[in-house]
């Protein structure tokens, strides 16, 4: 008889810790290795930047500025990937710990950011999200006293007295025709304004241009309303007067169907251009200099440099706060359409919106039906918002999501 010896196939404490510090050392050497590669790198690019600004042969100055501009991000990645590389490293010697600038210790960096940020946050859980168990009552018989649990379920049958209601169609229209306005005329004379106030040589007053157009933004709804009504006024209103100054009739603008969609239009733009053009300013601010500079060398007007360079640089932004916008084409203004309106004009200003606001304060027990059409309204923007996501993302490959 013999004894074959047997060897354990699994190591020792010792031995597995000496297999980890190879390991981590191969890591680490790996990482450094990639440190070096990346700040090589950036030397190449700071040297292909250095060409790029002094080339050996005549090229035009278009042909130059683009060369400077790829030079430029390639040099800001070559630079990112260093960083990253120099992370791989503390990765690499601390393997399956927290890093040094990992989450917990960036939190606690910014922890003062994330207490600027508390506020909105206890906000949309509080009044956004908390009461979306409310959209239930849209599916019941819903009696206020009773509540929820003692209520009846009746399914879809508020959406069927909804969707039969006579005025269904009308009403739609309405909300879809006042928010076309704001899509097709009011949002490009916002990106005109904005391209105009970057026009202006004198900054000066540029920035009192600028103050004026905000100041509307501050008002509320109401005081807009109401300066509107006092401007229209067939008797004493600043426009009538001036009309029958000109030997005309006085025009009754609030009254006649025809005037409520160009006065919700016009009260529209007039309160808001100023305060949206701040987005598109911002935007336009980060466009380079240099590339206004070459088309001028070239021999570029200020038209040209606009449509060029400028609307190019924007259109992603113009193309995101499109998106947004759709996202709201059901909604309407209910404030302004409830102050502006009158009983004559019921046929173009009776909205979703302020249905829906009548149902709720004006009906008994109209609550459930309220929010069934509040539930249409927001399921017809989610999927408005869906389609012009995917229509941007085809086209200009600007999306939301």
């Amino acid at each position: 008889m013999f004894h074959m010896n047997t060897v354990n196939p699994v190591p020792n404490k010792q031995e597995a810790k000496r297999m980890k510090a190879i390991a981590i050392r191969e890591g680490v050497a790996a990482a450094k290795a990639r440190v070096v590669a990346a700040k090589e790198a950036v030397k190449a690019a700071k040297l292909a930047l250095h060409a790029a600004k002094h080339p050996v042969e005549a090229v035009s100055q278009e042909e130059q500025a683009a060369a400077i501009k790829v030079a430029k991000k390639n040099l800001d990645i070559a630079k990112q990937d260093v960083e990253v590389a120099k992370i791989g490293v503390e990765r690499a010697k601390h393997p399956g710990e927290i890093l040094k600038d990992g989450i917990a210790k960036r939190f606690w960096k910014t922890k003062f950011l994330f207490l600027l940020f508390l506020p909105a946050l206890i906000y949309y859980i509080v009044f956004k999200y908390i009461p979306m168990w409310g959209v239930s009552i849209s599916f019941y018989d819903y009696r206020m006293l009773r509540g929820i649990a003692g209520s009846e379920f009746i399914g879809f049958r508020n959406f069927e007295a909804f969707f039969k209601n006579p005025d269904f169609w009308m009403m739609t229209w309405n909300t879809i025709a006042l928010s076309l306005q704001g899509l097709f005329i009011s949002f490009p004379m916002t990106i005109l304004f904005a391209l105009m106030l970057n026009e202006l040589r004198s900054q000066k007053f540029k920035k009192v241009t600028q103050t004026i157009s905000y100041m509307p933004h501050f008002l509320s709804t109401v005081i807009i309303c109401a300066l509107v009504r006092t401007l229209c006024d067939p008797e004493a209103g600043a426009i009538n007067s001036i009309i029958k100054a000109l030997g005309g009739d006085p025009i009754y603008f609030l009254i006649e169907e025809k005037w409520f969609r160009p006065i919700y239009l016009i009260s529209d733009i007039w309160g808001g251009i100023g305060w949206a053009t701040i987005v598109y300013l911002a935007a336009i601010s980060g466009v380079d200099p240099g590339l206004y500079e070459a088309a001028r060398l070239d021999g570029a007007g200020r038209w040209r440099q606009m449509w060029s360079i400028t609307l190019p640089a924007i259109a992603p932004t113009v193309a995101t706060m499109f998106i947004l916008k759709v996202g709201h084409v059901m909604d309407g203004s209910l404030e302004k359409v409830l102050l502006l309106a009158h009983s004559t004009t019921r046929e173009v200003s009776s909205v979703l919106a302020t249905y829906s606001f009548s149902l709720a304060f004006n009906s008994t027990n109209g609550q459930a039906m309220s929010t069934a059409v509040g539930l249409y309204t927001s399921l017809v923007n989610l999927v408005l918002l869906m389609c012009a996501n995917w229509v941007s993302k085809k086209v200009t490959e600007t999306s939301v999501f």
